[in-house]
């Protein structure tokens, strides 16, 4: 039976320790509860797949069409389509990290490379900049969840920062990896705001952008299964997340 313990000192009136409390709670519907939870969250993603994978089909199919109006319709399907179908994915890793279920396919990998490559393939209008500091080591990581967790913080450098400035990717070499670090200039987060900001469910703002804040939840759960570890600084000059990565040689020897 799963039981949730607390325990507290008793003072007397001039704040002296003159005992002890502790109470149990059977926490088995709670238990109950948070695993139908899981197992609902991803039924509903597996059963999403399908029809969405149809409707992206079909919209690329219209997409094809010179006719302007019907084009833009088509793109504009495909564009909500492949939000949603992030949306899934990250229910469904969300899911395996709670259940620490998370597969990773580890390989020795060049992080500047990756890095480059990921940087390219997001929509940053041309503002991205990537730095190279000292001599970076090859990771031993799962390149396309890596480069999930890069996709997701550069998603949130546009999202969040302020528009028409740089969004810079410094690659780092460290004594026991490399560590990235990805800055946008924009509105400072409130430091009582940090400490939740990995949670689920979680967002940096409110206002218009699209997202139910399960991405940061999911990129820390994908950095620590790699032994690393992902955190926040955030002034009035912009805000920098950043993730460390051991080195092949360190995170095989721990293996």
């Amino acid at each position: 039976m799963p039981v949730l313990e607390s325990a507290g000192p008793v003072r007397d009136a001039h704040g002296h320790i003159v005992g002890a409390i502790a109470t149990y709670e059977d926490i088995t519907r709670l238990k109950w509860l948070e695993q139908m939870r899981d197992e609902w969250s991803s039924i509903v993603a597996h059963e999403l797949r399908q029809p969405l994978t149809a409707i992206a089909s079909h919209a690329a199919l219209l997409a094809r069409t010179e006719e302007p109006t019907q084009k833009r319709r088509a793109e504009n399907i495909s564009q909500s389509a492949a939000r949603l179908n992030r949306l899934i994915g990250d229910l469904l890793d969300t899911t395996r990290i709670d259940a620490k279920q998370l597969e990773l396919a580890l390989e020795p990998t060049d992080l500047p490379l990756l890095v480059r490559g990921a940087v390219e393939r997001a929509s940053l209008g041309g503002r991205g900049e990537i730095v190279i500091v000292g001599q970076i080591p090859r990771v031993l990581v799962d390149p396309t969840r890596i480069e999930q967790v890069l996709g997701n913080l550069l998603s949130n450098a546009v999202n969040y920062g302020a528009a028409d400035t740089p969004i810079r990717v410094w690659v780092e070499g460290t004594e026991e990896g490399a560590r990235i670090s990805v800055h946008n200039r924009g509105t400072r987060i409130p430091a009582e705001d940090i400490p939740r900001l990995f949670q689920r469910f979680r967002r940096l703002h409110k206002g218009p952008v699209l997202g139910v804040g399960l991405g940061l939840y999911v990129c820390r759960g994908i950095v620590e299964a790699h032994g690393g570890r992902i955190w926040v600084e955030s002034d009035d000059a912009g805000t920098t997340f950043r993730f460390s990565l051991p080195r092949a040689e360190i995170e095989a020897a721990r293996g």
